[in-house]
């Protein structure tokens, strides 16, 4: 029964202290919204949602929640909590070396010093991505091949709460690295971070082994440790 098929949960800062009196909203696929409020203890409840696939966001863009979306069918009674962050958001334009082209299609990797948490990113055809995340500091990796050349930038950005950071860079030539990594007997390393570190000013970047212990990485030309 209709009636029966509810989307709920409960919403909460990363610290667990309930995010409250506030809205979510919830998207259906055909663009359609409404409003789920959120109560005074950070829970809510929405019943008589229609079948179909649908997004869930916070209706508030100071904050930050990793993406939900999910299908929902007649009687089901699904369950997402929400972990709240303050938010920034961050501008990002690329352009190859000394010219005016545009990085369009190069791959964005922001990864959050402290937890090592990656996200990735692709720029649109002007060379440039919009990014809302959790406030923090970042180590910024932004990599492509152009004209059968390899072009990379890596840099630091701080964001800090309802910040909005505009950033331009400028991919430099660069080295592909690869490598496998093995134990002693042999066996290989799954999904481990291996750190580049770039000699003139403590700049890192990093790569992760695939499940054979392969890892491959875009790096500006420099010394690296």
């Amino acid at each position: 029964k209709l009636e029966n098929t509810i989307v709920k949960g409960q919403v909460a800062f990363f610290d667990r202290t309930p995010f409250v009196n506030s809205t979510l909203v919830l998207k259906g696929q055909d663009g359609s919204e409404r409003a789920v409020p959120i109560d005074a203890a950070g829970n809510y409840s929405e019943p008589m949602v229609f079948p179909g696939i649908y997004t869930l966001k916070l209706d508030d863009d100071n904050y930050y929640h990793e993406p939900v979306a999910f299908e929902i069918g007649q009687s089901d009674n699904l369950a997402f909590d929400l972990t709240i962050y303050p938010g920034a958001d961050l501008e990002v334009t690329a352009k190859l070396g000394t010219t005016n082209r545009v990085a369009s299609g190069a791959v964005l990797r922001l990864t959050e010093r402290g937890n090592v948490t990656v996200r990735s990113y692709v720029l649109d055809q002007k060379g440039r991505a919009s990014i809302s995340v959790p406030v923090g500091q970042y180590d910024m990796h932004i990599y492509t091949m152009e004209r059968g050349s390899y072009m990379s930038y890596i840099g630091p950005v701080l964001l800090e709460h309802k910040d909005l950071a505009k950033v331009e860079v400028r991919l430099t030539p660069s080295v592909r690295v690869n490598g496998t990594l093995t134990r002693v007997v042999k066996s290989t390393f799954n999904d481990t971070l291996i750190r580049f570190t770039r000699s003139s000013d403590g700049q890192e970047a990093y790569a992760f082994t695939a499940s054979n212990g392969v890892y491959s990485i875009l790096l500006p030309k420099a010394q690296y440790k």
